[in-house]
């Protein structure tokens, strides 16, 4: 029999994490390209609010729940951190709803309209919540002692500066990719791209996920 005990220590996820950054962050940006702020902005047919409610209330029962079980009954025995961190991951985790089960009722009844429209993009804009709450993690268990400042930033400016940090290179590479339509190129320039943010983030202890996240939306909606 195969035996993983030892394959996946907390030494080699350290060395694999510069990797699990990159591939995270690629899928923000992904995520961030598609994400049409001017259509949300003149949505008027309630689908944001919808999303933001649903993923709302479900992130604040799972986290409830999760956290009572992990730290109340002290199931698994995690410290109180630890526990902290799973309950918010596990919110974070089932905020996000998956269109499948609207496109497999949408294949058997092909009909369209108002509701189907609004469940639809409902769906879509729900990832946002649970990608904000999961930088929300990083920020809040930050680890202070490599800030290198001598007043060690607060969670919010955490978070300020992760946002921040997206608006910014997303600015800066607005400007460098310019009018480019070329695949092959946007293909290498895109890949630059995601390795500077991953790293970044990567290195100041950030969320990979939502510094993409916010670089995306900023060349989706300029470039």
């Amino acid at each position: 029999p195969v035996s993983w005990q030892g394959a996946l220590d907390p030494g080699v996820l350290r060395q694999l994490a510069p990797l699990i950054s990159l591939a995270i962050g690629w899928a923000g940006l992904v995520y961030g390209l598609q994400f049409d702020l001017r259509a949300m902005l003149n949505n008027r047919s309630g689908a944001f609010t919808l999303s933001a409610l649903q993923a709302g209330v479900t992130f604040g029962l799972v986290y409830l729940v999760c956290r009572f079980v992990l730290v109340g009954t002290g199931f698994l025995g995690l410290a109180p951190d630890q526990a902290g961190q799973a309950a918010l991951f596990l919110g974070a985790t089932a905020a996000v709803s998956s269109p499948a089960a609207w496109e497999l009722v949408h294949r058997r009844f092909p009909t369209q309209g108002r509701h189907s429209t609004l469940l639809r993009d409902a769906g879509t804009l729900d990832e946002l919540v649970g990608i904000f709450v999961f930088g929300l993690i990083f920020c809040l268990y930050h680890p202070q002692q490599q800030a290198g400042l001598g007043r060690a930033p607060t969670p919010t400016e955490w978070y300020v500066v992760s946002v921040l940090l997206g608006v910014v290179m997303g600015g800066v590479f607005h400007f460098f990719l310019g009018e480019e339509d070329d695949e092959n190129h946007l293909f290498l320039a895109f890949t630059g791209i995601i390795v500077f943010s991953s790293g970044a983030a990567w290195y100041l202890n950030l969320s990979p996920l939502l510094v993409s996240l916010v670089l995306g939306v900023v060349l989706g909606n300029t470039s």
